[in-house]
């Protein structure tokens, strides 16, 4: 797990990185959360927290009461784009499949239009 130091969100990692099931997988870093919770925010390029005036409509401001006026914005601390050993969590999307499908992931071996609800009308 290593390597995943010093990438950022937005690379490409190989799959035989994180382990050896993931052989052929190829995945791409979309985000994450640090040891205490604070999500990763792309565009701020350190391995630092760092706090960033949000407003309404941007990631990581959530809409709550009293925060509905125009132009209301909000001094919140968020984690950098670069993946840190503080990084507990990495969120991964599956660019490119490998051979075997991943283990317990249920939705590899169903179809998926017999999920997708649709409208009676």
């Amino acid at each position: 797990m290593n390597d995943l130091i010093d990438k950022k969100i937005g690379n490409e990692v190989e799959g035989n990185v994180i382990n050896e099931i993931f052989e052929g997988y190829v995945f791409k870093i979309t985000g994450g959360f640090d040891k205490d919770g604070f999500a990763m925010k792309n565009g701020i390029l350190t391995q630092a927290r760092k706090r960033i005036l949000l407003k309404k409509g941007s990631k990581n401001f959530r809409f709550r009461n009293g925060y509905h006026r125009e132009g209301i914005r909000m001094r919140k601390l968020v984690r950098g784009c670069i993946v840190s050993a503080d990084i507990k969590v990495v969120n991964l999307k599956v660019i490119k499949n490998g051979a075997k499908p991943i283990p317990g992931n249920y939705y590899s071996y169903i179809n998926i239009s017999w999920i997708i609800p649709f409208n009676s009308n």
